[in-house]
C-alpha cells in the first residue's frame, strides 16, 4: 500500500498566523498522525505531499523556503521523520501540483521512490 496526503500551502493566506489557519494545520497534523498509526497503513510507503504556487524548475526564494519549513514544523514532520517506525516509510515533498503532471519528473521521482522504498522494506 501507499498512501499520499497532500497539504495546501498554495493559497496565499496558507502561511498566515491566523487563528482559522493555526487550526487547519493542527486539524491536518492530526490527520497525518491518525492515518500514519492506522493499521490498515502502518505497513505502507506515506508521502506528504506540500503543494505550493510556485513554478516547477524555478529556485524558490529564502521566504519561500522559510514558510515551507514552518509549514513542515507546525505538520510536526521533523518528529515523524525522527521516529523509527516512520523513518523508513515516510517522505515529504513540495510541489506545485497544478503545474505538474502526472508524467512529469515530480511526479515521476515520486513514484518511483515509493516503489523503491516497497521493494526496499519488502512491503504489500
Amino acid at each position: 500500500f501507499r498512501a499520499v496526503f497532500f497539504v495546501d500551502a498554495f493559497s496565499p493566506t496558507a502561511c498566515s498566523l491566523s487563528k482559522e489557519n493555526f487550526e487547519k494545520l493542527a486539524k491536518a497534523r492530526d490527520s497525518l498522525m491518525y492515518l500514519l498509526n492506522e493499521d490498515e497503513l502502518r505497513q505502507s510507503v506515506f508521502y506528504l505531499v506540500l503543494n505550493v504556487n510556485t513554478i516547477e524548475g524555478e529556485n524558490r526564494t529564502e521566504q519561500e523556503e522559510v514558510q515551507e519549513n514552518a509549514l513542515f514544523q507546525m505538520l510536526g514532520v521533523p518528529e515523524i521523520e525522527k521516529q523509527p517506525q516512520y523513518k523508513e516509510r515516510f517522505r515529504k515533498v513540495v510541489l506545485n501540483c497544478a503545474s505538474v503532471a502526472h508524467n512529469e519528473p515530480p511526479w515521476e521521482t515520486v513514484l518511483q521512490e515509493i516503489s523503491d522504498i516497497q521493494v526496499r522494506l519488502r512491503l504489500p
